[in-house]
Formats: structure tokens, sequence, C-alpha cells
């Protein structure tokens, strides 16, 4: 997405956000895939991604979020990860969790990456209500 031609660079925009829609719900869903490949849409959607990845998602170092959690480690926090997220995988969710002592884990059995999906609304919601 960021060499070779337009046309290059719009099938490769294209290609990422088809595989994104494909499994950011537990359930793919036609909709959102169609949506998602729209040229325009996907061009916006993969650029913004390709920059933050391509440029480390502006991190210091690859383990930086879990070398500076002692910052907030007093505050208590939830963390809700979908069980079938391809997207962001567990270990993250569960090395966040090690690292912040006042934090409660959340697996949803039925969530992937999205929070619409509905075990994922459900526990964020809960955590919402939660701390209140």
């Amino acid at each position: 997405m960021t060499a070779g031609t337009a046309v290059a660079r719009s099938s490769a925009a294209r290609a990422w956000t088809r595989w994104e829609a494909a499994v950011i719900t537990l359930l793919p869903d036609p909709e959102a895939l169609k949506e998602m490949s729209d040229e325009a849409i996907a061009v916006a959607i993969g650029r913004i991604e390709c920059h933050y990845t391509f440029n480390r998602f502006f991190m210091k170092t690859d383990n930086y979020i879990l070398e500076h959690c002692y910052k907030i480690s007093d505050i208590p926090c939830r963390i809700v990860q979908g069980r079938h997220d391809v997207i962001c995988p567990m270990i993250s969710a569960w090395e966040l969790h090690k690292a912040l002592e006042n934090s409660d884990l959340r697996i949803v059995p039925d969530g992937a990456h999205s929070p619409m999906d509905a075990g994922m609304i459900h526990e964020l919601v809960q955590a919402s209500e939660d701390f209140k």
C-alpha cells in the first residue's frame, strides 16, 4: 500500500480490508465485507492501518505498553478479549492482565475483535455499568 502503481496500492488495500472484514466478527458479515471492499473505504482504512503498522504504532519499543503499565497499575480496569480474535491475539490480553495488578480479564467465548459481537457488547456494557 506504500509503493507501486495506484492500481497495485488499491488492490492491496482491498485485500487488506477484505481480510479484516472477514475476521473482525465471529461470523463474517456480508454487508461489512461489501462495504469494506469499496475502493474508497478500503484505501482509507488500509492507508491508516498501514501507516500505524509501518511506524510500529509509534511505540518506542516492541513492549512499550507492558513496560509502562506501572504508571497506571493502581487504576482498576477491565480487559475484554474475544476468544476468537485473530487480530489481537489472546496472549496480548493475558500479558496486559498480568502486568496490571488491578485488572479483571474477561474472555468472551463467542467474541472476536469487533465490539459488535453479542458477547462483546454484553461484557463492554457490563464493564461500563460496573465502573459507573
